[in-house]
């Protein structure tokens, strides 16, 4: 029996507004959130180098299972206003976060035993130069929401970097909304499949994922949600999965299949209970399709 030994996490935890019509949701959030909420069901071992303003409500993040090591900045806490309309998702956001010194994140993680590191930003707080150092030191899974995003008159918008910064990565977790901040045409984005070395997802929202690994690609489906729904934090939950996965020597798509299952036990009633969670898995398992290169360029939104 495969045994994980301690995962890593570093970015930031956000106080969060949803607002999904008439429904209006608030409280805590951003990526650290949600991954850790995945992996105490999950049962696994984790550490977390985060960041709080003050006033956060901090036993929002005791856990069994993970140990948080909080940093305390002044002036309050990131926040994220998330506006949902016929499926689309606005930001804005209002006060600023926390940037972290590499020397910390090296400092406190150098001396765990980890199986792999989870690089999660929400908003800059990871310089992307230092995403390069840390892969020099530890297995990477990185969800690089966080570096593709700025700021412009309290929205969030799109900016663009080079693939390069993830080439030594062991997980790259992108959305299809975000990937061409990353690769400008499908040409760059075939280029980068062809040597990158790791396992690769692009979530598609409720139609899904794509995941490329090993000369390999497959689509992934979602199970069918309908309406307007709050879907904060499924991305992260995703990514909780295939870290859970790799730490624990699962093959890519199976990471993908158990990743693809926590996002909809979070949209679809909550990430706290999985009963239904092996039924769940057997029926993605049987939507996975094999793609060519032609087809996952199709569904990934180059045409």
């Amino acid at each position: 029996m495969l045994v994980i030994t301690i995962i890593g996490l570093v970015g930031l935890v956000t106080l969060d507004v949803n607002v999904v019509g008439s429904i209006i949701r608030e409280g805590v959030g951003g990526s650290i959130y949600y991954i850790s909420r995945a992996l105490d069901v999950l049962g696994v071992d984790y550490k977390v180098l985060t960041a709080v303003g003050e006033g956060f409500p901090l036993s929002s993040l005791e856990s069994e299972s993970g140990v948080f090591q909080i940093k305390k900045y002044r002036g309050p806490s990131l926040l994220f206003k998330n506006i949902y309309s016929g499926g689309l998702r606005e930001q804005r956001v209002e006060n600023y976060g926390y940037m972290f010194d590499i020397g910390d994140i090296l400092e406190y993680f150098c001396n765990l035993d980890l199986d792999i590191l989870g690089i999660v930003p929400v908003l800059g707080e990871i310089s992307i130069n230092d995403l390069l150092t840390l892969s020099g030191y530890f297995d990477v899974g990185v969800d690089p929401q966080g570096v593709v995003r700025e700021v412009s008159n309290g929205w969030v918008v799109g900016r663009h970097i080079s693939p390069n910064y993830f080439m030594k990565t062991k997980i790259l977790k992108v959305s299809n909304d975000e990937l061409s901040y990353i690769f400008s045409n499908s040409d760059e984005f075939m280029d980068f499949v062809d040597v990158y070395k790791g396992g690769l997802a692009i979530t598609l929202g409720v139609k899904g994922s794509v995941v490329v690994y090993d000369n390999s690609m497959f689509y992934v489906p979602s199970i069918p949600v309908y309406g307007d729904i709050d879907t904060t934090g499924a991305g992260d939950v995703y990514m909780a999965g295939l870290l859970y996965g790799y730490g624990s020597g699962m093959d890519f798509l199976d990471s993908a299949v158990l990743a693809t299952a926590l996002s909809y036990t979070l949209i679809s009633g909550g990430i706290s209970s999985l009963k239904q969670f092996p039924s769940y898995i057997n029926h993605i398992k049987d939507g996975v399709e094999r793609l060519d290169e032609e087809s996952l360029i199709v569904y990934i939104g180059y045409v």
